[in-house]
C-alpha cells in the first residue's frame, strides 16, 4: 500500500511553499536580487533552509517563477479591469486603476516586474520580451475593437510630421543669429546629450 499524504500535510507545505513565495518577493524588493541570500528569504519566511530546496533548486529559478507569476497576476488584473467595461473611454480608466492598486498595495510585485534581476539574469530576458509582449496586446485588443465599432473614428488624413528636437535647435540658432546682429557672440549651439537618450521603457 503506497503511502498517501494527508489533507493537513498537504496544506501545510502549501502554506510553507506560499510563505516563502511572499518573502522572497519582500527580500528581492528590499535587497535586490545580487545582495539577497536564500538565508534572508527563509528567515523572513520562517521556514528552515530545507525548506526551500526542497522546492527550488537556487535562487535563479526560484526569482524566475516569482516574475513569472507576479507578471501573470498583473496581466489578470488589468484583463478583468478590461472585460468589466464595453468602451473604451471606461477601459482605460480601470485598467489604470487596476495597475495602480497593485502598484499602492502590492508595491513590491512592481518593482519585481520592472527592476528586479536586470541585468542579473541571463534567463529572464526572453521572459521579459514575452511579458511586454502580452501587455502591448493586452491594451491593443480593446482599441481595435474600438476602432471596428466606431468609438475612435478612422484617421483620414496624416499628420503634418513635426520637426525634430535637433532641427528646432537648429532652427532657433539660426534665427538667432540672423535676427540679432548687434548681439554678442554666443558659443554654438548643440544638442543635449540627454535628447538623444532612449525613452524609459517598461519591461
Amino acid at each position: 500500500m503506497s503511502y498517501q499524504t494527508s489533507d493537513k500535510t498537504r496544506q501545510r507545505k502549501d502554506a510553507k511553499r506560499t510563505a516563502m513565495m511572499q518573502a522572497a518577493v519582500r527580500v528581492f524588493a528590499d535587497k535586490g536580487y545580487y545582495a539577497a541570500t536564500v538565508r534572508d528569504i527563509v528567515q523572513d519566511a520562517g521556514v528552515a533552509i530545507g525548506t526551500f530546496y526542497f522546492y527550488f533548486p537556487d535562487k535563479e529559478t526560484l526569482f524566475v517563477y516569482l516574475y513569472e507569476e507576479t507578471a501573470d497576476f498583473l496581466l489578470q488584473a488589468l484583463q478583468q479591469a478590461l472585460n468589466g467595461r464595453e468602451r473604451l473611454a471606461h477601459q482605460i480608466p480601470a485598467a489604470l486603476q487596476a495597475y495602480l492598486n497593485v502598484a499602492l498595495y502590492e508595491p513590491a510585485v512592481i518593482h519585481l516586474l520592472l527592476v528586479g534581476g536586470v541585468g542579473a539574469i541571463p534567463s529572464l530576458t526572453a521572459k521579459r520580451g514575452e511579458f511586454r509582449e502580452k501587455l502591448v496586446r493586452l491594451w491593443q485588443r480593446p482599441l481595435d475593437e474600438a476602432l471596428a465599432n466606431g468609438q475612435i473614428p478612422p484617421k483620414t488624413r496624416a499628420a503634418r510630421p513635426r520637426p525634430s528636437l535637433a532641427h528646432t535647435t537648429k532652427s532657433s540658432c539660426t534665427f538667432s543669429a540672423t535676427t540679432t546682429p548687434k548681439a554678442k557672440p554666443r558659443p554654438p549651439c548643440a544638442t543635449s546629450p540627454s535628447s538623444s537618450s532612449a525613452p524609459l521603457a517598461f519591461p
